[in-house]
C-alpha cells in the first residue's frame, strides 16, 4: 500500500478542529472498508493525534453505531473459511497479519455468524483432489510433485496430512 506523503500532521491545529478532521477521515476511510481496531489506531497515530484524543474518537464511533470492532474479524474469518483454512489455520493467519483474536472469541464468531467449517473444508479437499489429481495410489506416490504440492497446500490451511487421506478415501476420485 502507497501511503501518501501529504499526511496532515494534526497537532498543529487547534483542538476542535483536529477532531472534526480526524473524525472525517476516520468516517471517509471506515466507509471503504472495515479495519481492526489497531490499524485505526495507527492510522490517527501517523497523522500525530494524542492518543486520549484516537480513543476519545474511537469510542465515540461505536456508541454511533459507525464503527463495529468485530465486523473486521467477522469479515476475515468469513473469507478464510471460505478459503479452505481450518479453525486453527484461520487462527494463525490472523496472527501472521498482525490480529490478535483470542481462540473462544474465534469460536463464537464462527457459531453466531454460522459458518460451517466442515462445509468448507469438504469444498476445499474436493477442490484440491480434483486440482492435483490425487486417488486412493496418490498415498504411494508420496514423493511426486503434485502430491507434494497438495499436502504442502492442505498444511498451510491448518489441516492434516491424514485429513487429506480420509477425504480422498471418501470421496475416491471425484
Amino acid at each position: 500500500m502507497i501511503k501518501s506523503k501529504n499526511l496532515i500532521d494534526y497537532s498543529t491545529l487547534d483542538e476542535d478542529t483536529r477532531k472534526k478532521k480526524a473524525k472525517a477521515y476516520l468516517l471517509w476511510i471506515l466507509a471503504r472498508r472495515d479495519y481492526p481496531r489497531q490499524t485505526l489506531e495507527s492510522k490517527l497515530k501517523e497523522r500525530k493525534l494524542l492518543t486520549n484524543e484516537i480513543e476519545e474518537l474511537i469510542e465515540e464511533l461505536i456508541n454511533d453505531n459507525f464503527y463495529k470492532p468485530d465486523a473486521f474479524f467477522i469479515y476475515r474469518i468469513r473469507t478464510l473459511s471460505e478459503e479452505g483454512y481450518s479453525e486453527f489455520g484461520i487462527k494463525n493467519k490472523l496472527y501472521k497479519q498482525g490480529h490478535r483474536i483470542e481462540q473462544s472469541e474465534l469460536k463464537e464468531i464462527i457459531q453466531s455468524e454460522r459458518i460451517d467449517l466442515n462445509r468448507c473444508k469438504e469444498t476445499f479437499f474436493k477442490k484440491c483432489i480434483k486440482k492435483y489429481g490425487l486417488n486412493q495410489d496418490s498415498r504411494k506416490q508420496f514423493k511426486e510433485k503434485l502430491v507434494h504440492r497438495a499436502i504442502k497446500k492442505i498444511e498451510s490451511r491448518g489441516y492434516r496430512q491424514t485429513d487429506l487421506w480420509d477425504a480422498i478415501e471418501a470421496w475416491g476420485e471425484s
